[in-house]
């Protein structure tokens, strides 16, 4: 079991539009024991195969705000 997080790669890749864009997923990894804590896996707003997702959806509609895709794996989930 495991899970990740994807963002959108910020624009800039100064380290603080880097810091801001991983503060959430380490916050999540803080608190998901399960969750990978490697940060966000970047996607480019420019990828045209991620051009229908709600991540890049709300990137057009309001920029500037960070969203984010949070995969999870539910593989033997029932396994405790």
């Amino acid at each position: 079991m495991n899970c990740f997080v994807f963002a959108n790669e910020p624009e800039s890749h100064d380290p603080q539009s880097l810091e801001s864009v991983a503060a959430f997923p380490r916050a999540l990894g803080n608190h998901l024991h399960d969750c990978a804590q490697s940060g966000p896996k970047y996607q480019s707003p420019k990828d045209p195969a991620k051009q229908g997702t709600g991540r890049q959806a709300l990137l057009e509609a309001l920029p500037g705000v960070h969203s984010y895709t949070l995969e999870l794996s539910f593989f033997c989930a029932a396994q405790v």
